[in-house]
């Protein structure tokens, strides 16, 4: 199901570990599997060459006919090197996109106070003998992918059931269990290209080095993964993340009131100026709308146009929750803190992606709970926190049932 709030968001990124010196030249970038024609590129492109070196081919699994491409993590990564030689996709068709994304210097982070419900006490680096305790390389502005799969990767039931099945097909759903597999067996920061690949190849939205808005990355992976995994309309996807609405209209005309249901992924609540609180949003959203003049209800009891009462609510929440708070609109953000509870009914909070920035620029990172303990996931970096977890920086929360 798609999140009708969805868009996509291409500003500049701030992230710490993205270079945007595209002056430098960028050093051992090799490809296999591209045509002899391609022309070499000047120095502030990637230099393609055929031949991948051995330890390329020994320490990294991809499909056979997918490029490769080995270079420093710093740089940013273009995707006309992840180009795949078929006839279908063409590395020059993929190339033109990628020009018209023009990375540009980073903004100073702003200095503003960060509110929180919590107090913080401290943080400190993380012993990395545990496994999975790690962050994600940062491919070139891709700090909205890697908050999302750290936040979704931490999801019980989805990990439990990637867990007890294999997936051989080179699809997005296989990508995903790919990535969950290897990171949770990573002793330091893991390299999600593979997952970015297939991403990119599913949905044309992401063939760019831009910023993109991490609800609607998460929207466009959850769906590709439920329509690879589907099963006369069913997956671990919908089993997981899908809640349900429901919408009653009362007619004035005949009295009569009918019922509809509509199935939703995210939660999606509007937000405004002054504090509020999840119950507060949830009663906003549940507020009666009168349906009067070029919006009368043509009921079908008394087949005709009538003034009618709508109420839309949340009729069944699902074992995942995911709310995202509508900080965005089309001419600027919303900074407003929500106090948001780290329990909700009999579901808990287990991440928060974070979005630090304003409309014309900014930054994600993710607060994940792993074994009852809060880390703060900064793209490479993986730190652990005792507290300080929702800021008025929250974005998108996932509640799990216990």
């Amino acid at each position: 199901m798609t999140s009708k709030y969805a868009f996509v968001r291409q500003n500049p990124c701030t992230c710490a570990n993205c270079t945007n010196k595209t002056k430098a030249p960028v050093r051992n970038s090799i490809v296999k599997n591209i045509q002899p024609s391609v022309p070499r590129r000047s120095s502030n492109r990637l230099l393609l060459h055929r031949n991948p070196p051995q330890h390329l081919a020994s320490n990294h699994t991809f499909p056979e006919n997918l490029a490769v491409i080995d270079r420093p993590l710093r740089a940013p990564l273009k995707i006309e090197s992840l180009a795949v030689a078929n006839p279908t996709v063409r590395i020059g068709d993929i190339a033109k996109q990628v020009r018209s994304g023009v990375m540009v210097t980073r903004p100073q982070a702003s200095q503003g106070i960060i509110r929180t419900n919590y107090i913080a006490k401290h943080s400190s680096a993380i012993n990395n003998e545990e496994r999975g305790l790690v962050g994600l390389h940062n491919l070139g502005n891709t700090c909205y992918m890697n908050s999302s799969l750290q936040c979704l990767r931490c999801i019980r039931e989805l990990n439990a059931y990637i867990n007890k099945n294999e997936r051989l097909i080179e699809d997005v759903a296989g990508n995903y269990f790919s990535f969950v597999k290897g990171i949770w067996n990573a002793g330091t920061a893991y390299d999600p290209r593979k997952i970015r690949v297939g991403v990119a190849l599913a949905m044309e939205q992401f063939r760019n080095n831009c910023q993109h808005d991490a609800q609607e990355f998460l929207n466009g992976l959850l769906d590709t993964m439920h329509e690879n995994l589907q099963v006369n309309g069913s997956s671990i996807v919908s089993d997981t993340f899908y809640g349900e609405y429901e919408t009653v209209v009362t007619c004035e005309g005949c009295g009569n009131v009918s019922y509809t249901h509509e199935k939703f992924m995210f939660l999606t609540l509007p937000i405004s100026e002054n504090d509020d609180t999840l119950d507060g949003l949830f009663e906003k959203q549940s507020l009666a709308e009168y349906l009067c003049g070029e919006n009368q209800y043509q009921c079908d009891n008394c087949r005709s146009l009538c003034n009618a009462t709508k109420v839309t609510c949340v009729s069944k929440l699902p074992n995942t929750l995911i709310v995202h708070l509508k900080r965005f609109t089309k001419s600027r953000k919303i900074n407003s803190f929500v106090n948001l509870p780290a329990e909700y009914g009999d579901h808990e909070l287990v991440g928060v992606i974070n979005h630090s920035g304003e409309l014309d620029g900014g930054h994600y990172t993710a607060n994940v709970k792993i074994k009852n303990e809060w880390y703060v996931m900064n793209d490479s970096s993986c730190r652990s926190v005792q507290e300080n977890i929702v800021t008025h920086q929250a974005y998108i929360l996932f509640y799990e049932k216990k």
